[in-house]
C-alpha cells in the first residue's frame, strides 16, 4: 500500500514472491502465492488462538499478483484497527460523554483531572 501521512507502513517479510507475512497493531497479515498463478491473503489476530478477521477465501475474485495481495490484507488491516488519530478523536467523544454523564460536566470540557 502506497503511504501517506495518514497511512501506517507495514513491513512485509518472507519471500514477496511466494510466501510473506506482517504483523500491525496486533494483528498477523499473510500473503501467499498458491497454484495457477492466484494469490491467498488473510488477516487475524495473533495471539494463541489466532482468529481469522478476513481471508481471500471470502471472496470469489482472484488476486493475481503479490502486491495486490499485499494490498487486500492491508485495507482489511487499517480498517479493523483504525489509525490513532481516528482512535483519539473517539476516545475524546466517549470522555466528553462519559463527563456529561456522571460528572454532570460540559461537553467542552475535555480533560480528565
Amino acid at each position: 500500500m502506497k503511504p501517506n501521512k495518514n497511512t501506517p507502513i507495514i513491513e512485509w517479510e518472507g519471500n514477496l514472491e511466494d510466501d510473506c507475512s506482517a504483523h500491525f497493531n496486533g494483528l498477523l497479515l499473510r500473503a501467499e502465492k498458491m497454484e495457477h498463478a492466484s494469490w491467498w491473503w488473510s488477516v487475524s489476530l495473533t495471539g494463541k488462538y489466532g482468529k481469522e478477521i478476513d481471508s481471500a477465501n471470502n471472496y470469489a475474485h482472484k488476486i493475481s499478483s503479490g502486491p495486490a495481495a499485499r494490498k487486500a490484507a492491508e485495507r482489511v488491516a487499517i480498517a479493523y484497527i483504525p489509525p490513532p488519530s481516528s482512535r483519539t478523536s473517539a476516545f475524546n467523544r466517549l470522555e466528553i460523554f462519559l463527563r456529561k454523564l456522571f460528572f454532570n460536566e460540559s461537553k467542552t470540557n475535555t480533560t480528565l483531572p
